[in-house]
């Protein structure tokens, strides 16, 4: 599994490479698209703690960029959190 780790109130460039259909091929992100990359407290859960969006026009130096800023973590308790 992998794994992020960001400290609290810091930014952080998160960068999503390798996008892949489940057959392997590459997917490439047409001007609709919306990629969601949230982060919860535990696996299950169905809500995001936080939820950041991207679409093409995130899509920097060969990879789907995310950006934390300091204002999503700063209130967060120092823990391990889950991510999809």
């Amino acid at each position: 599994m992998a794994e992020i780790t960001l400290v609290r109130g810091d930014t952080l460039k998160l960068t999503l490479t390798d996008i892949k259909l489940s057959d392997g091929t590459e997917y490439v992100l047409s001007d609709s698209d919306i990629v969601y990359l949230n982060v919860k407290k535990y696996a299950a859960d169905k809500t995001a703690i936080i939820r950041k969006s991207a679409t093409k026009a995130d899509y920097i130096d060969g990879g789907l960029q995310f950006v934390f800023l300091p204002a999503d973590t700063v209130g967060l308790p120092i823990a391990e959190y889950w991510f999809d």
